[in-house]
C-alpha cells in the first residue's frame, strides 16, 4: 500500500529527492506517492506534539520524541501514547544513543521545531 502525502514545494525538487511518481496540482501542492506502508518519525524539540499530529494525520507513524520541558513531555505522551518520549537536552544526546534507543523501530523522518527564542 502506498501513502499519499501533500507537500508544498516544487515538482523538480521532490521528484529528484524521492524515487516516486510526482504530480503538481494547480494550487502549488505536490502529490507524492511514497513507496512504503508507513514512515516512522522522531520529533525533536517536540513540545506537545503538534508537528507530530500533522504527520500522524498524513499517515506517518510517530515513534518517539525528544523534549526538555517536563510538562511538554507529559502532554506529548498523552497526545501520542504509542511513542517513546525522551525528556532530555537534545544537545546531550549522541547520534549513537538515538540510533540505539530506536534500534527496534528504525527512523525514516526526523522533524523538529526548535524554539525561536534560543536559536534565532
Amino acid at each position: 500500500m502506498k501513502e499519499k502525502v501533500r507537500i508544498a514545494g516544487g515538482q523538480g525538487f521532490w521528484g529528484d529527492m524521492l524515487d516516486a511518481p510526482v504530480r503538481q496540482d494547480n494550487e502549488g501542492f505536490v502529490d507524492v506517492r511514497i513507496p512504503c506502508d508507513r514512515l516512522r518519525v522522531l520529533d525533536i524539540f517536540a513540545g506537545a506534539g503538534g508537528f507530530s499530529l500533522g504527520f500522524h494525520n498524513a499517515g506517518f507513524e510517530i515513534v518517539g520524541a525528544v523534549e526538555l520541558d517536563q510538562w511538554a513531555c507529559e502532554t506529548f505522551a498523552l497526545n501520542h501514547p504509542q511513542a517513546v518520549t525522551l525528556k532530555c537536552d537534545i544537545s546531550a544526546l549522541a547520534d549513537g544513543e538515538i540510533i540505539e534507543k530506536f534500534a527496534d523501530c528504525p527512523l525514516d523522518v526526523v522533524l523538529g521545531g526548535p524554539p525561536c527564542q534560543g536559536f534565532s
